[in-house]
């Protein structure tokens, strides 16, 4: 049987090497590594204060819960403002983007 537990400690952090991406750090917690699972990745991503994430799509639905900080999430030409303890859905496939307003740092 495989591991179906994974402390957010005991993950390293990951980036990615793209510039406008600098700003980005991620752990996934399980995923087809660790879990087994094929169709869903859960994870813990960290956005720096004032730090940007530019357009992008995914091919699958993206659901977030901000635990701390505060974004600007945009879907489409739909823009929100959100605190720590919200929530985003971005669906497959739709343009969204986030950005961690002030300096705190949007987890």
């Amino acid at each position: 049987m495989e591991n179906i537990h994974f402390h957010v400690d005991e993950t390293e952090w990951q980036t990615l090497p793209e510039q406008a991406w600098r700003a980005y750090l991620f752990k996934e917690l399980l995923n087809r590594h660790k879990g087994g699972s094929r169709e869903y990745i859960f994870g813990f991503a960290e956005v720096a204060g004032g730090g940007k994430l530019p357009p992008h799509t995914h091919r699958h639905e993206l659901a977030l819960h901000f635990l701390s900080g505060k974004a600007k999430v945009r879907l489409g030409k739909q823009t929100v403002e959100l605190e720590s303890n919200s929530g985003a859905f971005f669906p497959a496939n739709k343009p969204h983007s986030i950005e961690a307003l002030g300096s705190e740092p949007l987890q």
